[in-house]
């Protein structure tokens, strides 16, 4: 899996331009973090108030014009929310090869990328 994130900035947040495997990472982990949670509440907890809004954030992701990345719009707060959403996860499961089942990919594979979220909107032009 690539760590390396592509985005850049918009008006009202971060476009990220990300792998298939990168955004499948993202859906799957929502998902596993939806059925794992009893409450709303505990998912402001997780994600902030933004983590509400990130299925269908990631269910209007875009194809890119060209190459086979999927195009994710994110306003600020939402762009924390997935960096808090890859941050948690590897923490609410047992073992390695229950993640690897339910989320699709290792528990490094999410600390990477949320690292990689970081470094690429560090490097971002000011």
């Amino acid at each position: 899996m690539r760590v390396r994130i592509q985005v850049e900035r918009a008006e009202d947040g971060y476009v990220f331009r990300l792998t298939e495997s990168q955004h499948h990472l993202l859906v799957n982990s929502l998902a596993a973090l939806s059925e794992s949670i009893g409450s709303p509440e505990e998912l402001d907890l997780l994600l902030g108030p933004a983590g509400r809004g990130l299925e269908e954030v990631l269910s209007r992701a875009q194809h890119a014009e060209t190459g086979s990345r999927r195009v994710v719009r994110a306003t600020v707060g939402q762009a924390h929310a997935f960096h808090a959403l890859l941050s948690v996860i590897p923490s609410l499961f047992g073992g390695e090869q229950t993640f690897h089942s339910r989320i699709g990919a290792y528990r490094e594979n999410a600390l990477a990328m949320a690292g990689g979220m970081l470094t690429a909107v560090r490097e971002l032009p000011h």
